[in-house]
């Protein structure tokens, strides 16, 4: 005979309730998987098509997009050439826009000029 516990159902019994969720919840999880799955495949492929455009139409900004993730992935340069490059960026960067702005505010007085 097989022991009954307190619900009156065997451990049989009981533990084939159990074996057919478990199975039935490896079944959902399965499903949610390939789903997953297909959802991951499609955005890879969007997003291998966008780069593939990027990269004909804008491919010295495609590569420096590259080489700026690879640095920032690679752990990067050390500390004080990345500064030396960085200040010297940053320098070149305020004088182009100080130049700018001065071409931009001189550009309307030279129009009224006879």
């Amino acid at each position: 005979m097989t022991p009954k516990g307190s619900d009156g159902a065997s451990e049989g019994d009981r533990a084939g309730i159990d074996a057919r969720r478990v199975y039935e919840r490896g079944r959902q999880v399965a499903d949610e998987a390939k789903v997953f799955l297909s959802v991951f495949e499609e955005a890879v492929g969007e997003a291998e098509s966008y780069l593939k455009d990027q990269l004909s139409r804008r491919p010295y900004l495609t590569l420096a997009v590259a080489a700026g993730a690879g640095y920032v992935l690679g752990g990067g340069v050390p500390s004080r050439l990345t500064r030396l490059v960085l200040d010297v960026g940053v320098r070149l960067m305020a004088a182009n826009l100080v130049q700018n702005a001065v071409a931009a505010t001189a550009a309307p007085d030279a129009a009224t000029a006879p």
